[in-house]
């Protein structure tokens, strides 16, 4: 016996949109609310900024840092593969490809 072939067929209406401009906006809009959903708290920030200045001003310019602050170039190229590509920073005016594609 053959395989029976199921034609896909799309759906006519995505949450109440029924044209395919539309129906792309929907799922446009999805996207831009799941990437931007990771939010923070300035207040939490500021205080976290001020905390760990706070404890490089304490022990890391007195020398009673048991931690290296040294960073390789090997790190920086590492840490710069993993991130993905055509990422704007939304701010500076950087996107991900100008880490990933600059000069040495």
């Amino acid at each position: 016996m053959g395989k029976v072939k199921h034609k896909a067929r799309s759906s006519e209406c995505v949450d109440g949109k029924t044209s395919a401009a539309d129906i792309a906006n929907v799922f446009v809009e999805k996207f831009k609310s799941l990437y931007n959903s990771v939010g923070f708290d300035k207040e939490v920030m500021l205080s976290l900024m001020k905390d760990n200045e706070s404890e490089i001003c304490r022990r890391c310019t007195r020398r009673m840092c048991n931690q290296s602050h040294s960073i390789s170039l090997a790190e920086v190229e590492k840490a710069g593969r993993k991130l993905k590509r055509n990422k704007y920073d939304e701010g500076l005016g950087d996107w991900t490809n100008h880490i990933i594609h600059g000069p040495r």
